[in-house]
């Protein structure tokens, strides 16, 4: 049997707001990937920007998420919740990351 979780906000306009945010980043990983992939040794300087943004800036959004948002919007009950859903999304993000090191470590395929 499948039961709804309850919303993690007690705001929908931030919970949207934030799984449309989610979206948009996937989006900007995989063209970021697809840059690596294609741009080869002429655009190392900008990929390893790049990656240094993914590297920092995904656990940056985490703890914002968590010390603001949550703080502010979320619904108190829910929040082992919240915890389970940061922790598999850090999983995730240190998969990606392992994913972007691979095409460092392969000498920039596609060259």
């Amino acid at each position: 049997m499948i039961v709804r979780q309850k919303a993690i906000y007690t705001s929908t306009t931030v919970g949207n707001g934030l799984f449309v945010f989610g979206i948009v980043i996937l989006i900007l990983f995989i063209l970021n990937a697809s840059f690596l992939l294609v741009a080869g040794k002429d655009g190392r300087a900008l990929a390893l920007i790049l990656c240094a943004c993914w590297v920092i800036g995904v656990p940056i959004f985490f703890f914002i998420e968590h010390a603001f948002f949550f703080r502010k919007w979320g619904d108190v009950t829910q929040f082992d919740q919240f915890k389970r859903l940061q922790d598999q999304a850090a999983k995730i993000w240190a998969a990606a990351i392992v994913i972007l090191a691979a095409f460092f470590a392969q000498g920039f395929p596609g060259t």
